[in-house]
């Protein structure tokens, strides 16, 4: 959910401060995103050929390069769960110029509106339809309209006021507390139907941990944040192919203390890629 707040707030801040004609804003993203997870993607499908990582397939391969497994859920989390995410990244972004010309015609109270209607109506139908466990439904971007939608608006106010807003450390506190606690009740749940609408309470707990980490954490931690935040696309196209490759290798010796250490690998080679 983090995510898509901060990929929308990126893309509409970069637009207000200089503004692309589509075709130059979809070039940027294929050499941006598209290029290294096509990279990953056959580099996964290529390693799962000498060790049994993942079911290697021509038509999940084609799916993931030629973008169509995201209409296609027998094949949207082949070669990494994760990659269903950028499924709904990649239909952003194609949308992204005509989402950013509503909003420039709307009100603000407009906007807010529509996004959010928008996303309960999908949601709502999501669940009628009985596909609430399908990715290619609850993955789809109607349903992180909203919170794509918020973040334009929030990259227009931080132009407008000349920094990014700040609320106060007690709401993010009961932010945080509340929303995280709401999530993860509705998820130990296990009901479908329910976890359908736990995007709010996570996008508001996760988000404001965050801030109260970035806030009171130190100079180290806001340093790594930073790093992070340059790191963070090659470390997630990377880090389930090295997580299952450690598993494999590791056998019945897997543990927590080898997944950390995977996942230190997997920071240094997204720090390399990067």
């Amino acid at each position: 959910h983090l995510f898509f707040l901060l990929s929308g707030f990126g893309l509409a801040y970069s637009q207000m401060r200089k503004p692309l004609a589509y075709r130059a804003f979809i070039r940027r993203k294929f050499a941006k995103i598209y290029i290294p997870y096509a990279f990953v993607v056959i580099l996964t499908a290529a390693i799962s050929l000498l060790l049994p990582l993942f079911p290697t397939d021509g038509y999940a391969l084609a799916g993931h390069l030629l973008l169509f497994k995201m209409f296609d859920e027998s094949i949207m989390s082949t070669y990494g769960y994760q990659f269903w995410f950028i499924s709904t990244l990649f239909q952003f972004y194609l949308l992204f110029p005509l989402l950013y010309k509503v909003f420039e015609r709307l009100s603000t109270p407009a906007w807010m509106l529509l996004i959010f209607l928008i996303g309960a109506a999908w949601i709502g139908l999501t669940l009628l339809w009985g596909e609430a466990e399908n990715r290619v439904f609850n993955g789809a971007f109607f349903t992180y309209l909203w919170e794509f939608g918020l973040a334009i608006w929030l990259a227009k106010q931080t132009i407008k006021q000349q920094k990014f807003p700040h609320p106060p450390t007690s709401w993010l506190v009961v932010t945080a507390v509340v929303g995280l606690g709401v999530y993860a009740g509705i998820g130990l749940t296990g009901n479908p139907n329910w976890r359908a609408g736990n995007d709010l309470f996570a996008l508001g707990g996760y988000t404001s941990l965050a801030w109260l980490l970035y806030r009171y954490g130190g100079a180290q931690l806001r340093l790594l944040f930073g790093k992070l935040n340059q790191w963070g696309y090659p470390l997630y196209l990377l880090h389930m192919l090295l997580l299952e490759a450690a598993k494999y290798l590791a056998g019945d010796r897997f543990n927590i203390g080898l997944a950390a250490f995977t996942l230190g690998v997997a920071l240094v080679a997204a720090a390399q890629l990067e």
